[in-house]
This record gives C-alpha cells, structure tokens and sequence, in this order.
C-alpha cells in the first residue's frame, strides 16, 4: 500500500523525508530553496516519517487530518455553545448545528484526508476566536495575552499568510480598552514568531521571501490576480455567502462573535481575490474561516429559534425542540453549501487529488524498476512521485523548487487556463528548454505545458512498462532498458 496525499502536501512530504533523514529540510539534498509555505506542518510530516517511514508517515498524517476536522468540529460548537449563552440563546441548540456545519463540510474533509494543513490553521483560528472572545463568554476576566500568542504563533509558523487573520484578532481585541493589554502582548508574541521565521529563511535558505511567494506573485499584474481570483472568491461567496450574511446580521446588531466571524470571513475572501485565487478547487486558501463562521451562524440560528418557539408558544403551539428548529433551519444551508461536491460525496466521482495520487504513485512502481539511482526526475507534478521517489534528484518545470523559473516571466496568454481564471497562480512560469534540453532528466513527465511544446525526437523515447508509456532520455546511463517491455521512438525530426 502506498498512501497519497494531495500532491502539493506530497511537496512538502519530501521536504520532511530529507529532514528525517538528516539531509535537512531541502526538496534535494545540497539545493536550499523555500518551497513549502507551510513550516510547522512540514515539520510535523518530517516527525511522522522519522517514527513511521515513508508509507506510514503518509498514512499517519491522513489519519491526523481526519482528527484535526473532528477537533475543529467540536472547537466549532464549543464556541458555539458559549456564543449562544453570552446570546441568550439554548446553547445545546447552537452547538449541536455547529457541530452538524462542522462534520458536513466537504472542503475541510476533502483538504483534512489529503495531507494539507488546512485543518490545522482552521482548529488553531477557532481557538484563538474563543480565546480573544473570552470577555464576551460568560466570563469575568479578560483573555490573557500569552496563550492568545502562542496560539497565534502556531498559526503563522503553519503558514506565514495566516498573518493576516492572526492581525483580525489582535485588532478585534484593541479596540476595546479593557483588553489593549493582552492584545499587545498577543502581538508582540505573533510578531516574533514571524520574526524568527523570517530570520531562519534568511539564514537557511538566504532569501526574505518565499520562493512560492516569488513565483505566485512576482510579475503577475494585479488586473490578472483580481480577474482569476473573482472567479474563486465568487465560487466561496455563492457556497458559504448565506451563512456569511447571516452571521453579518448579528454583527450589526451588536453581537461582538459575529462580529470577529465576520471580519475574518470578509479578510479572508479578500485575500483570495488579491492573491489570484488557487490552482485547485474547494477553497484551501479560505476554509480556516469556516469553523468560526459555523459556530456564530449556528449562534444565530439558535436565536432564530428560540424566537420561533416562543411565537409558536404564544399561539399555543408545541413545536419541538430548539436544537431540533436550529438543525431544521441549517439544513438548507448545509444542502446547498456542498453541492459543487455532491456526485463526491456520493463516491460517484473520484477528486482529482486521487487521481494524479494514483498515476503517480503507478509511476513510481514502474520507474522503480527502471531507473537506477543516479536518474533524475522531471515533472510537472512535484509531490507523489517524487516524494516515495526520494532518492532521485527532481526538476520542478513550474518552479516551487526552482528560482530560475520563479523569477521568471509569467505566461499570462491563457494557453493554461483552468477554471475560466485567466491564469493559474503557481503554474503560469516555466521555460522547459531550460528545464528538459538544459537540465537533461533522465524521465519526463512531459514535454507540453501551456504555450510551450517541445519536439524530443532523437533525445527523448517511449518506454512501456505495466501498460503504461514514460518519456526517457536516450543517452542517460541510469535506464535500465532491460527492465522495459517496449521502447518506441518519438514522432518528428531527430534533433542534432
């Protein structure tokens, strides 16, 4: 068995091999380049694979994804609980839909199963919401700065972006005087974990800045982030819009968690729109808002209830219980909010993370037999082959591990152009005469992306093994040829 994550937490897998293996933490031993964006998860998955190994470590980091969403369910309708009761309201009924809001989500599931940290970010913000709230929550004393903190440096150290709701939180806690204090201890503790992360990638890897934050952003015209990332910014609000405005609702009438739900939900949204969107489908960049706007939507819709009851009781009628009208008036929400993944949820479609999972991992087994350990990989798809492929020195053609294609100019013609975006943010740099005619890899995992196509004949052929075809170099000493079942030549001219 060889478990798979999403191939971009397969990126980051590899990371944690060469870390767990003592080769620190590179993509390939002796190339220091920052191409993770998630530093306390990638650690995390370096632990996992020095207690389990490679195929355990995969697995085991599933399994902590699926724990990770229970526990964000259960923080969702915590606070949930709390915020009702601060509200008035029946705080069973409130945490039992936050609870239903929380295990139905399919984009917390779907990223949780994968491997990607998501899930982290979304238990980490919850708590933090909670913490900072702790005035508003039938509490007498005010939060502590010191605990707020270090939640908000685990936040940041998992992914440095998640400064910015990290920045809502402090900001929601300034603004009123009796809590200024624990605010600008709880800032001064984030902003020095952001400092020692910036100090630490400067000194590792000698750079300021993120090699994928170069790739994503630089070059790329704010016009094409804005235009590609209204299309999934649109796509979120059309999902979780509703219970966004309901949750807006009671924040204008005063109710202080909806107001931090709020501000969170609407930075976030913004955020995604300004950094282009994402390459892939089911909101990753925004679903660590989604527990914190369960639990002050399901606040609400317990005081919808409770308001319900008592007109239903005024007019001598028995209705049911107030968890059971709250979880009556969420169904609607919850049914409309997963249909982009309904034929998913049903298993009648198979999510494009499992497919390349499974390709990539078929090419491994073959390439196992075929490539010695000298052979270098070249790839679009930088994560499950190349992570069970450890050993091989891999060539990223889109860049996240290579700052000459990082720095290069984006291809904004739209010749890659998936979800109607304009752009792909990550996938719109490469140049793969550098790549396959420079760097020579002894396997190409292919020689079209975008506007580009290379003809290979007389340099790269066909070779067939299991049923399946993988683009080899001619001349490359590490092929084992033997272990093929066929070779064909590539269709054109020969190159001299």
């Amino acid at each position: 068995m060889f478990p798979a994550l999403a191939d971009d937490a397969m990126i980051s897998m590899r990371y944690g091999w060469h870390l767990a293996h003592g080769e620190g933490l590179v993509y390939n031993p002796g190339e220091r380049v920052e191409g993770y964006t998630n530093l306390l998860w990638t650690l995390v998955m370096g632990a996992s694979i020095a207690a389990f190994g490679s195929r355990g470590g995969a697995l085991a980091i599933s399994l902590l994804g699926i724990v990770l969403c229970l526990a964000c369910a259960a923080a969702a309708a915590r606070l949930a609980r709390a915020l009702a009761a601060a509200a008035g309201a029946d705080p069973g009924a409130a945490a039992t839909t936050a609870t239903l809001l929380g295990l139905t989500c399919f984009p917390l599931a779907h990223w949780a199963l994968y491997g990607m940290e998501t899930t982290l970010l979304a238990l980490l913000l919850c708590l933090a919401a909670e913490r900072a709230l702790q005035t508003e929550l039938l509490r007498p004393q005010t939060p502590g700065g010191l605990g707020l903190g270090g939640l908000l440096a685990l936040l940041v150290w998992t992914r440095a972006d998640a400064a910015l709701p990290a920045a809502v939180v402090v900001g929601f806690l300034l603004w009123r005087p009796a809590s200024r204090r624990a605010a600008l201890v709880a800032a001064a503790v984030c902003g020095a974990a952001l400092a020692a992360h910036a100090l630490f990638r400067f000194g590792y890897y000698g750079d300021w800045v993120p090699n994928t934050a170069r790739l994503k952003l630089d070059g790329i015209p704010l016009e094409a982030r804005l235009q590609a990332g209204a299309a999934f910014g649109g796509e979120f609000a059309a999902s979780y819009g509703p219970a966004f405005l309901v949750v807006l609702a009671g924040a204008l009438r005063g109710r202080r968690g909806a107001a931090l739900a709020a501000a969170l939900w609407a930075v976030a949204g913004l955020y995604l729109v300004w950094v282009g969107g994402d390459a892939f489908p089911h909101h990753r960049l925004v679903v660590l808002v989604l527990p914190i706007t369960f639990a002050a939507f399901a606040a609400e819709l317990a005081l919808a209830s409770r308001a319900a009851l008592a007109a239903a009781a005024r007019r001598g009628a028995r209705p049911g219980s107030p968890a059971q009208l709250a979880v009556l008036l969420a169904l609607p929400f919850v049914l409309w909010s997963q249909r982009p993944d309904w034929t998913r949820i049903a298993l009648l479609d198979e999510p494009a993370a499992a497919v390349y999972a499974s390709y990539n991992t078929h090419a491994y087994l073959d390439l196992s037999a075929v490539l010695g350990p000298q052979a270098t990989l070249g790839v679009v798809q930088a994560g499950t082959l190349p992570y069970y492929g450890a050993h091989w020195r891999t060539i990223d053609f889109l860049g996240k591990v290579d700052p000459h294609i990082a720095r290069l100019a984006p291809d904004l013609s739209g010749a890659e152009n998936w979800f109607g975006t304009g752009t792909v943010p990550g996938h719109n740099k490469y140049d793969l005469r550098y790549s396959i005619l420079e760097r020579r890899p002894s396997y190409v995992q292919t020689a079209h992306w975008g506007s580009q196509a290379l003809d290979l004949a007389g340099l790269y052929v066909r070779g067939w093994r299991s049923g399946r075809s993988y683009l080899l170099r001619i001349d490359d000493p590490a092929v084992n040829w033997a272990a093929l079942d066929a070779v064909t030549p590539l269709p054109g001219a020969p190159r001299r």
